[in-house]
């Protein structure tokens, strides 16, 4: 068998430029192709699928009923990881021909040169010929991707990505069933320390994108909804915090060094509390036990300890004091997000298990070419 990887295209109310692009792609490549077939009921999506089920080395998985592009993705690399154990992993396309046959066929060799690597098939949003929506929804996430991870990805969105088998078993266990998963994917490969390699590829939008059923403004808070939990969490935990050491600093403690430490640790001892909780159960979804525990107990103590210091020797100097622990507060927010990004709530090593190809649900249909 063939250790190439295998194309993989979800799709949802798909058109000629569908048939197009599968035509193509095994016109110039021998690789076998899976599209899943995601809830699409009408009668001419169903005679579509027929027609792609005639196609060599085409194989058609079915979802019952819609369930969006992230599970898709997932039933696909379940499909793969099952039926096809000598490829060296997949590379994904989008249904709608925003990613020309040898584009793919670019990330697919990339992928076969390092396939310890996430490469990913990036986009030029400089052109005129851009969507707006397009370019601005991705200049948005890329941006917060950057700041959240330290990682520059400048095509965030891309659907065109190359992973390898490891890569593929990971992705299954992310969170997200729709448009966010592949944002929600690209945030685990980070925090992973995979690598990242790009693929220069072409920017295509066939009549300005009007078949997309991307939602720029809906799908954009899903896809960033991630980073934006942790925002939330640590602001909740910077309000409860600051609002505790206004009160105490102000009216409970003289404004002496003893007093500010007083207050310093009282407010952050009941924040870190607050914070470690949302953390754990809503952010990143980490199991709460004693390593989880002990690691943020680490981190917690180190930065009440560092803002402690920092507050009450700044301010015998310059006065201040609820003024300056805002800004070291903010310093310190950066660092506490990485670390516990990294090292606290880091991801979880158990990998989901693939079951073998007869034990695949019996709803799931396909096309053995």
């Amino acid at each position: 068998m063939s250790k190439a990887p295998i194309i993989l295209i979800p799709s949802y109310r798909p058109d000629q430029k569908l048939v197009n692009t599968l035509k193509e792609l095994r016109f110039i490549s021998s690789q076998p192709i899976v599209v899943v077939d995601d809830g699409n009921t009408s009668t001419s999506e169903k005679n579509l699928f027929l027609k792609l089920s005639n196609l060599k080395d085409v194989h058609i998985v079915h979802h019952a009923e819609n369930r969006g592009k992230g599970a898709a993705l997932k039933t696909g690399f379940k499909y793969i990881l099952n039926h096809f154990p000598e490829a060296v992993g997949v590379v994904t396309a989008d249904a709608d021909g925003q990613h020309s046959p040898s584009d793919v066929l670019k990330v697919s060799e990339q992928l076969l040169k390092t396939p310890e690597a996430l490469v990913l098939g990036m986009r030029e949003f400089s052109g005129d010929d851009v969507p707006f929506r397009s370019r601005f929804g991705n200049e948005v996430t890329a941006f917060i991707f950057k700041l959240s991870t330290g990682i520059s990805c400048p095509d965030t969105q891309t659907g065109l990505r190359g992973l390898s088998r490891q890569e593929m078993i990971h992705a299954m266990a992310v969170k997200g069933d729709r448009f966010e998963y592949e944002m929600n994917q690209l945030l685990d490969s980070a925090r992973r320390k995979t690598t990242f390699t790009r693929v220069p590829i072409e920017t295509i939008y066939i009549d300005d994108n009007a078949t997309s059923h991307y939602n720029p403004i809906k799908d954009s808070i899903k896809i960033l909804s991630a980073i934006f939990k942790f925002m939330l969490a640590s602001s909740v935990g910077t309000v409860v915090d600051l609002s505790l050491f206004f009160l105490l600093a102000g009216f409970a403690f003289p404004a002496t060094v003893t007093g500010i430490l007083w207050a310093t640790v009282i407010s952050r001892v009941i924040s870190g509390i607050v914070n470690y909780t949302i953390n754990v159960k809503w952010v990143f979804g980490s199991k709460n036990d004693k390593g989880t525990f002990l690691r943020y107990g680490l981190l917690f103590l180190g930065l009440m300890a560092l803002s402690a210091i920092l507050v009450a020797g700044t301010s015998q100097v310059f006065g201040y004091h609820f003024f300056l622990k805002l800004i070291i507060d903010t310093f310190l927010f950066i660092i506490s997000y990485k670390v516990q990004q990294e090292f606290v709530f880091k991801p979880q090593q158990r990998l989901p298990l693939v079951k073998t190809a007869n034990q695949i649900r019996p709803s799931i249909t396909q096309k053995l070419g």
